[in-house]
């Protein structure tokens, strides 16, 4: 495990698990796993003051940040959950009183979602969280090597994509 300057190790960072280690693929995939859980706990965390969960966060910055009207379809999409979960996130919010989901009255069928004066409020905040949580999380790596990490992160992202696209499910058969 490599060390980070500045910082004393704690015997808890430096557990590692033990399945595929003499295959650094595996003990890749296997670290990508921990650190997101831990950057997503540390995230969680941080948004605990506002009373929201971190896919609550990024739907209301997606909606409020959209050019075109967002729609659950749409977000779906952008975050990655299906259509069950999606209702379910926007139910929450909805009686939370973040979000309004409205009929489009050009097209019956449709919903729109649109931020309340209240999801507004909290999606400022949410921009200064993820700032500065990111500004510390991301302090220990050079802009070259974000940058890298990007690329790396895009390229797994794609391949990851095409190996879902083509995986066969039971419910596909």
């Amino acid at each position: 495990m490599a060390e980070v300057p500045g910082r004393k190790q704690k015997e808890a960072d430096q557990y590692w698990v033990s399945f595929g280690a003499g295959d650094k693929n595996i003990v890749a995939g296997l670290r990508l796993e921990q650190v997101r859980v831990l950057v997503y706990r540390v995230i969680t965390k941080s948004f605990q003051p506002l009373g929201i969960t971190p896919e609550q966060a990024i739907i209301l910055v997606e909606v409020h940040n959209s050019s075109a009207p967002m729609t659950p379809t749409r977000l779906g999409k952008i975050i990655r959950r299906d259509a069950a979960a999606i209702s379910r996130i926007l139910s929450r919010m909805q009686k939370n009183g973040t979000i309004l989901l409205m009929k489009d009255l050009e097209y019956k069928n449709l919903i729109r979602i649109e931020l309340t004066p209240k999801g507004t409020e909290i999606c400022e905040g949410v921009e200064k969280i993820i700032k500065s949580q990111h500004a510390v999380l991301f302090k220990v790596l050079s802009e070259t090597e974000v940058d890298s990490f990007l690329v790396m992160l895009e390229k797994i992202n794609k391949v990851a994509s095409d190996v879902l696209r083509h995986m066969k499910f039971k419910s596909d058969l």
